[in-house]
């Protein structure tokens, strides 16, 4: 989760200042000197200009381009520049709330790479909708559940919302309408996952979630299935973990949330493999420690697909 516009007004700044100085100097007034006023008037001139030189449309794409690169840059103060104070997601972030989310992520996770692809664009008068295309991928520091690098991916189909003011664009709000994400860590980076979930459920009803996990042979694989609201500070569920079937698939069912908060349906992953002992070359007395001994941990994933919640209108006689 924004006036990029306040860093090139700066460098127009600059810009008009030098090619001012040369104007004068070829009509040989350098002792003229020229108001705060004036320049900032030349200012917003060529600004203006400058803008209209480009369609709504282009203006917008820019826009995000920009977005994409200070995020991945980790500039929160340049990417702040292209967001209206009004801004608002469809998980009720507000301004100041996303970006304190954003800077948490970013220092759990520096190495992100974001890219925002637009898809369709959509106006009314001095608004726009704009349908997204979103990734991000990396890679993830050691940490409590993992003693080694793992890799993050992340793919999201997204709406942005703008507002145009005067002559610039600005972000209004996004609405996600589906993401999923996977942190891999050892063996598991090998290894393909597909947990499912429906893209958008009632509040306070039961939907499934399940997980397909196509596991290389000798190895054994714990998962557990679980959902958790989009809420700050987030409460962590109570894991039960389930070796997955022959056919490499586990299911559950869960509730949503009765107030109505977007969901992420989440599976925890552990990937193990046997010990290849010769149990023949060892002697009785070491046979009882083989057998407490009987797997290795060599792999982590952690995988989350959205779940979007719709509070039911009570008021509505109809719904009830």
């Amino acid at each position: 989760m924004k006036k990029t516009f306040i860093y090139r007004f700066t460098l127009v700044l600059l810009s008009i200042l030098s090619t001012s100085f040369i104007f004068v100097s070829a009509q040989n007034v350098q002792n003229q000197e020229q108001s705060d006023d004036f320049i900032q008037s030349k200012l917003l001139k060529v600004s203006f200009f400058k803008q209209t030189n480009k369609t709504d449309e282009q203006q917008i794409y820019d826009i995000l381009n920009s977005v994409a690169k200070n995020m991945t840059k980790r500039k929160l103060n340049k990417l702040k520049q292209f967001y209206d104070s009004s801004f608002v997601t469809n998980d009720g972030f507000n301004y100041n709330f996303y970006f304190e989310i954003l800077n948490g992520i970013w220092q759990d996770y520096p190495k992100l790479e974001y890219t925002i692809v637009p898809v369709k664009i959509n106006f009314s008068k001095n608004y726009a909708e704009v349908l997204c295309n979103e990734s991000i991928n990396g890679t993830v520091s050691k940490n409590a559940f993992w003693d080694g690098e793992g890799i993050i991916e992340s793919k999201a189909q997204t709406i942005y919302y703008l507002k145009k003011s005067s002559i610039n664009w600005y972000i209004t709000g996004i609405n996600v309408i589906n993401e999923t994400g996977i942190i891999k860590f050892g063996n598991a980076t090998n290894m393909d996952f597909q947990i499912q979930a429906p893209f958008q459920v009632q509040n306070d009803s039961y939907y499934t979630i399940s997980l397909d996990v196509k596991k290389p042979l000798n190895s054994i694989v714990v998962a557990s299935l679980n959902s958790m609201p989009i809420v700050y500070p987030q409460k962590n569920p109570l894991d039960i973990f389930k070796i997955t079937t022959s056919e490499n698939t586990l299911e559950r069912m869960v509730k949503a949330n009765k107030n109505g908060f977007n969901e992420n349906a989440i599976a925890t992953i552990g990937i193990y493999e046997r010990n290849n002992i010769d149990s023949s070359s060892q002697n009785h007395n070491n046979l009882s420690k083989i057998n407490e001994n009987k797997v290795n941990s060599t792999g982590a994933a952690f995988v989350l697909r959205r779940v979007n919640v719709i509070n039911i209108n009570k008021n509505n006689k109809l719904n009830e």
